[in-house]
């Protein structure tokens, strides 16, 4: 669109004969080779109606039309009406009025494929993405490696796009001066990837890619502090107790050049899959602009995430390892050789909440943690683990469900249906847990971690801590299926 404008250009001229004349024409020419003469009809219908379309519409675009309005126009009664928004807004409509039958038949699924394995022409993709976005030329070229990373890790990654739509129904920011801020699970550092990279590829969503604030501590890495400078995120310090001018600072110019924001309200990684302790810093200097702000809780559920082995090894020898650099190169060179196979990944959006001067903290970050842990998605390889653990270790007082089933596929159907009659969303898993070859207990129960809540809603799987160790595990007893599940 904003090449083509319809008017004799020589832009204009090669635009319509690489994207339009010469693809038609070549593929009407294979069709003749081969004998299709119905494809070449259709083919021929189709240049006919591009080039009525082209003629008939260019006018409109050419030329300026000056109506006088009897009532107030869009732009008078909406100060901050920005038509690029608008824009966004009535592609989404078109988008959600053309899935409505489909809707009510409840056809649509849940996910729609971003990254992975089983993604084709995601070169092709990446390529029309790199010439046509309006992204930062840094930002296109990191998200073509990106995908391909993401190709190379995961055999799927997905994301519920009518959960974004539900949850944008209604908000423009073309008609309103409201910003959005995602907030996001934190389990992996891919988070910091995963959310720009889902608003580059579908634009239809409305979101443009956030700045994001990520801890001091990536500042002093050599190489990628940089590089996430150049991708638009921002430092912040964590744990100071008290408010931070330099931050407010930050988020004020943020704010003013009408920027999108995300940030992690857990603060910090967790590594066992627990959910933690919320902090509410960035929330207060985004109250100290004074503005009004709508609040996206995305929840990013992994099978496997790449900082497992990681967590394995500081659960054993109870101490937290350090990020450096030569440690990424490592990882990156066995991801390169297929070494790192993580599953699946799948996002989804909780419902959107709304951030005023006069909103409690307190009360809006619970509310985001609630909509995190509700939207948290989980696959049967999850139930696979707790199932194998438990019919391994089965210490019910009568026979339960789980251990007494003649095949683990039945377990794990039964406690499938159990968590899906709570309300919760489980996927077909990408891996399967070996039944000869075990994980170890704390990953078990870090995986366990990720659906427990379903069946006690007050239950703390782990502790909010930010010195991990392997302590932790001692006094944590599994839940039984026959105590918490039935």
């Amino acid at each position: 669109m904003q090449w083509l404008n319809y008017r004799s250009s020589p832009t204009t001229h090669l635009y319509r004969y690489v994207w339009q004349t010469m693809p038609l024409k070549l593929a009407r020419t294979f069709c003749w080779a081969g004998g299709d003469h119905r494809a070449v009809r259709q083919l021929t219908r189709a240049t006919q109606n591009i080039d009525k379309l082209d003629h008939t519409f260019g006018y409109f675009l050419s030329n300026s039309f000056n109506f006088a309005a009897s009532r107030p126009t869009l732009a008078q009664r909406a100060p901050y009406f920005k038509p690029a928004a608008y824009m966004q807004m009535m592609f989404r409509g078109a988008q959600q009025f053309m899935m409505r039958r489909t809707r009510e038949r409840n056809m649509v699924s849940a996910e729609k494929l971003l990254a992975g394995e089983d993604v084709n022409n995601g070169g092709g993709n990446a390529l029309k993405l790199f010439l046509t976005s309006r992204a930062s030329v840094v930002f296109r070229a990191t998200a073509i490696v990106v995908g391909a990373a993401l190709n190379r890790m995961f055999q799927r990654v997905t994301f519920d796009q009518q959960s974004f739509f539900d949850a944008l129904e209604g908000y423009n920011s073309g008609l309103s001066d409201e910003k959005i801020i995602i907030m996001p699970t934190h389990r992996s550092y891919m988070d910091f990837v995963i959310c720009p990279y889902l608003f580059y590829q579908f634009p239809v969503l409305g979101v443009k890619i956030p700045s994001i604030a990520a801890q001091d501590q990536f500042s002093r890495i050599p190489i990628i502090g940089w590089l996430l400078r150049r991708l638009g995120a921002f430092y912040v310090r964590r744990g100071i107790g008290r408010a931070d001018p330099e931050l407010n600072d930050q988020i004020g110019h943020l704010v003013e050049q009408d920027e999108h924001i995300l940030f992690f309200p857990e603060g910090q990684r967790s590594r066992s899959r627990g959910f933690l302790s919320p902090r509410r810093g960035l929330l207060r200097s985004l109250q100290s602009t004074g503005k009004s702000f709508k609040i996206l809780p995305v929840s990013i559920s992994y099978e496997r995430v790449p900082e497992e082995g990681a967590f394995i090894r500081e659960t054993q020898e109870q101490e937290r390892p350090r990020m450096s650099l030569f440690a990424l190169i490592k990882w990156t060179y066995s991801m390169i050789l297929g070494r790192v196979r993580l599953g699946r990944v799948h996002v989804k959006c909780g419902r959107m909440l709304e951030l005023n001067p006069e909103t409690d903290v307190h009360a809006i970050s619970n509310q985001v943690l609630n909509e995190l842990q509700e939207n948290t998605v989980l696959t049967t390889y999850h139930l696979e683990s707790f199932v194998n653990y438990h019919r391994r270790d089965c210490r019910c007082s009568s026979p339960c469900a789980i251990s007494g089933a003649k095949r683990r596929s039945d377990a794990v159907n039964w406690l499938r249906k159990q968590l899906e009659e709570r309300g919760a969303t489980v996927l077909d898993g990408s891996l399967s847990v070996d039944e000869n070859h075990p994980l170890s207990q704390a990953l078990e129960t870090s995986l366990m971690n990720q659906w427990i809540h379903f069946f006690d809603r007050d239950t703390v799987a782990m502790p909010p801590s930010s010195a991990f160790a392997a302590s932790d595990y001692k006094d944590f007893e599994v839940p039984k299926c026959q105590s918490v599940i039935a």
